[in-house]
């Protein structure tokens, strides 16, 4: 089965058919997913950021700098140790709240915090996954930093295959 391009349109709610694809023209609505562009400022970002770079980033498999807020988790065991977790960091308070203005996630509480680094020059990015839901739920809030950023996304069809 041919696999689409297409690309999602904040203003619309739309996956739109990228234009030099054999599916340009094409749309149909994207439920479940919300984009809000610019949601905090410049400035905001670097003293974000700032704030981060004062706590240690470890060194990840994927070949990224992380930094983790939250429970200690066992995925393959679904396993849960809260243990040594006391809330999120402190500048992170804010923002949440500010997210909880939108009514998309107004019942949005968050239970786990992930600062990613990225870099390309590292090597580092995300493998293609599935995100998890059995501990968190089918919620994947993701604020980015410092560069653009391209989230490409699949769904599989009722008999398996992945679209």
């Amino acid at each position: 089965q041919e696999k689409g391009n297409f690309t999602y349109c904040p203003a619309t709610g739309l996956a739109v058919g990228n234009e030099c694809s054999e599916f340009a023209g094409w749309a149909f609505p994207f439920p479940g997913v919300f984009l809000l562009e610019e949601f905090i400022s410049q400035d905001e970002e670097y003293k974000m950021v700032q704030l981060m770079d004062q706590d240690d980033w470890k060194l990840s498999q994927s070949g990224c700098f992380q930094q983790d807020y939250g429970p200690k988790v066992n995925f393959k065991k679904k396993k849960l140790k809260t243990g040594g977790f006391f809330g999120l960091p402190s500048f992170s308070q804010e923002i949440v709240q500010r997210m909880k203005a939108h009514s998309a996630l107004e019942d949005f509480f968050p239970v786990e915090q992930c600062n990613l680094d990225y870099l390309p020059e590292r090597g580092s990015a995300i493998d293609p996954h599935f995100d998890d839901w059995w501990l968190w739920g089918e919620r994947l809030v993701s604020l980015n930093l410092l560069s653009k950023t391209v989230l490409s996304m699949s769904c599989e069809s009722e008999d398996g295959l992945q679209l």
